[in-house]
């Protein structure tokens, strides 16, 4: 598919699944947007495009602060003349339980991955509106279909993507833009080495089995059980988001379901 002549808004689009997807729509014609606090990454990752030929910029942004997405996505619309696609990438990873986890931790979690969401569509649709439609992609989690022990702000907030998610694509049907959620499994992003080195064994439930053994499963060969590359997820946010050819609105699209697999019967 091609999208020659469109432009995207991707948040989170520094490293990571948000970075592999800025590159997959540069490489099939967008002129992509990347919306990123980490302003070095952020930048690499604009120039790394320009040098294959491709158009990107770039705009720092924390996506919990509304006034910020918003001057970056009028940029986009100033550099651009139209905004075709919304990809929603940003997220950051926490570990607590309701208990453990405080208010100011709550806060942030939800701040960039729910709120964050939600900023950078009321920043967007407006141009899609404009533009005649179009498309939003929201990277959920397939911990928004089940989950892991010792991650309630995360869980939430992936959780309330999907209640985002579909109602947007309720109130803006009759605006031909079409909103749909990509929940990944396990995908080898910087916040995933982070994860692992910080609270490894918060990745499994099978606790039970011997230390040994899960550091084999997860430094081996392979590197970590049932992993993704974040190419294989930018793909699929590609294949969701086209605007010409996939018709799907209110989809929810699971990227390997292992942690499904893995948890326990309740």
């Amino acid at each position: 598919m091609r999208f020659d002549d469109k432009a995207v808004v991707v948040t989170g689009g520094a490293l990571g699944i948000g970075q592999a997807a800025c590159e997959i729509f540069a490489e099939r014609g967008a002129s992509v947007a990347i919306l990123d606090w980490d302003e070095k990454a952020g930048g690499e990752t604009c120039e790394q495009i320009e040098a294959k030929g491709g158009r990107a910029i770039f705009e720092k942004a924390n996506v919990a602060d509304l006034r910020a997405v918003e001057k970056a996505v009028q940029r986009a619309q100033d550099v651009f003349g139209k905004i075709n696609s919304l990809v929603v990438s940003a997220g950051i990873q926490r570990y607590g339980t309701a208990i453990s986890t405080d208010d100011a931790q709550w806060e942030e979690v939800l701040g960039v991955n729910l709120k964050g969401a939600w900023n950078a569509a009321k920043a967007v649709i407006p141009f899609l509106q404009k533009a005649g439609g179009g498309t939003i992609v929201n990277v959920s989690s397939v911990q928004a279909l089940a989950s892991q022990q010792n991650v309630l702000a995360y869980t939430v907030s992936k959780h309330g993507l999907l209640g985002l998610t579909r109602s947007m694509a309720m109130d803006f049907a009759k605006d031909k833009i079409r909103a749909n959620c990509v929940c990944p499994g396990t995908v080898d992003t910087p916040m995933l080495k982070w994860a692992r080195i910080t609270f490894f064994d918060c990745f499994f439930y099978f606790r039970r089995e011997p230390l040994q053994k899960i550091q084999r499963l997860a430094f081996g060969n392979k590197c970590f059980l049932f992993q993704n590359s974040p190419v294989k997820i930018a793909n699929g946010i590609n294949g969701v988001a086209d605007t010409d050819v996939n018709r799907q609105n209110v989809g929810v699209f699971a990227v390997d379901i292992q942690i499904r697999r893995l948890a326990p019967a309740a």
